[in-house]
This record gives structure tokens, sequence and C-alpha cells, in this order.
């Protein structure tokens, strides 16, 4: 610990019962995918695959060993204000994939794709909670990793289409969308850090040495969220961003507008917005994170 007496009486304690384990650990993890394509003609075809990822703890999750506040706090990566503690028990997660992809196509005229997937998590490296306390208008906690097992499951949906193809160029939209949800399988509620309903319509124009780009992004609200972490729901928003780009030879400028119409947003997986709570006095509920506002872009590349 840090030696200042009884304010640190937690963490000097703490201290002298993670020296007094034993901390060698070894894990022996061996990841395996396999992918099965069948093409039923010139226009679709099929894919089914298997996935297994482990994952040993890091050094903060199995290492941590801090039990004062502010020790606590400096464990954490997740941009939540709560405060962490490692875990010595703490078993490498196995996650079991199953997915599926149709893709569907008609060579440059237009593509489509869907997969569906599922994940089980054996040993999902998760929290318990230790304690809660109350800060400003705001509640915090306090956690240890865990393992708890998890599922998680979810839709990802592209495709492209060529529009013309003329003396204006040749112009494409294209699309993304995805969307995931994750539970604990012992006590239900959703895993942190979940990412809503989200999508991407790009239209897309190539003239000459020209590249130009008008997107549109949308995010719906985030309602499914970690309630043991006080993680902060979040309402849905729609961007605009606009790109340009002009390639002569090996030279190649870029620019770009981010959220052209400067809207207010907060991030669904940006974590609390810590400082401005702090800059008012610790005053109200704390809240999301907000996202930058209109971004103005310009790069130089050249190639050599």
């Amino acid at each position: 610990g840090y030696g200042c007496g009884m304010m640190c009486a937690a963490d000097t304690a703490a201290a002298a019962s993670f020296n007094a384990a034993n901390r060698a650990r070894r894990n022996n993890n061996f990841d395996l995918s396999t992918l099965v394509r069948y093409e039923s003609g010139p226009h679709s075809s099929y894919e089914f695959g298997y996935a297994r990822k482990v994952r040993s703890p890091n050094l903060y999750e199995r290492y941590t060993w801090g039990r004062g506040q502010m020790a606590m706090n400096m464990t954490g990566w997740f941009g939540d204000a709560n405060g962490y503690v490692g875990n010595l028990n703490l078993k490498p997660e196995v996650a079991n994939t199953l997915s599926a992809t149709a893709n569907w196509h008609d060579g440059d005229a237009w593509q489509a794709a869907v997969t569906p997937y599922y994940t089980y998590v054996q040993n999902y490296i998760g929290v318990n909670l230790l304690n809660t306390y109350v800060s400003g208008g705001s509640t915090f906690a306090n956690f240890q990793f865990a393992n708890h097992d998890a599922k998680i499951y979810g839709l990802d949906v592209s495709g492209r289409l060529k529009v013309w193809n003329n003396g204006y160029g040749t112009g494409r939209l294209k699309a993304v969308a995805g969307w995931t949800h994750g539970t604990r399988v012992d006590t239900g509620g959703s895993l942190y850090h979940m990412m809503p309903f989200h999508a991407r319509v790009t239209l897309e124009q190539h003239v000459q040495a020209w590249r130009n780009a008008l997107e549109l992004q949308y995010v719906a609200g985030k309602h499914q969220v970690d309630t043991r972490r006080n993680e902060p729901t979040t309402p849905g928003y729609t961007l605009f961003n606009l790109r340009t780009a002009y390639e002569a030879g090996n030279l190649r400028l870029d620019f770009g507008i981010d959220n052209l119409f400067d809207r207010f947003y907060q991030l669904p997986l940006g974590g609390v917005e810590y400082a401005d709570w702090k800059a008012g006095g610790n005053a109200g509920r704390i809240g999301p994170l907000a996202g930058p506002g209109r971004s103005i872009n310009a790069g130089v590349t050249m190639k050599f």
C-alpha cells in the first residue's frame, strides 16, 4: 500500500493478504474455428460456422488488489466511474459461437448478406457487487471481477446497389446494420456495453478522379442497460456526414465533415460524463458522455 497509516488501512490489509496468497497461474488455452460454405448458384452462397475463442483474465482483472476507494477507482477502463478489484480465482472465459450467413449477389450490380449469430460464454468475466456509495446526487458501486456464464446473440445485415453509371460517374448505395443483446445466464439482465440497433447508409459517387460520399448514421435509443453498474440509458440519434476525395497520380486529398448539422447526442457506449459532473461540484445525477460535435477533417496521402 501507500503506507499512510489508518487512512490506507484497507489497502495495507489487502496488500498483506495478496502477498500471502499463491499468485502463480497457468492457462492452457486453444482456439478453434470451422466454416462450411455452399454455393447454390452464381447468385447465392451460404455459410455456416462455429468458433471457439478463449481469453485469459488480463492483469487488472486477475491481479489488482487495492481495497481502498482511490485504489479501486483507479482500476477500470469502462468509463463508468465505478471501482474494481481483481480476483485471483478467475478462470479464462470461453466463447462458443454459432453463425450462419446468407449472401445473394449479382456481380457489380447488387449484393445483400444476412448473418445471425449466437454465442454462449462459459466463465464470462463480469463482476460481483461489493458495495455502493453516494457522492453528490449520484450512486456509484465497487465490484470484484467474477466469472458468470453469459449468452450473446444478434444479427448483422449489409448490402450494396449500383444506382447509376452514366456521365455523372458511378453511384452506389451501401448499407450496414447490426443488433446485439447479451445477458447473464444466472441472474438475467443486460451485459454491460451492449450496442443498440445501429445502421449506416452511404451514397457514393465515383467520377473521374473524384470520390464523394453522403452518409447517414442512425443509432437507436439504448434502454437495455446493466443496472448493476448504473449504466445510463441514451436516446437515439441520426447524424449526417460528408466526404470527398481527389486522387491524381500518387497524391490523394481528402476532406470531410462529420456530424454535419452539429447535433447534440449521447454515446451509448461512451460511459458517463465524469469531468463535467466533477466540474459542476458533483451536483445532480451523473449523465452519459456526449458525442463530438461538428468535425471538419482534411488529409493528404502520398504514395511512393
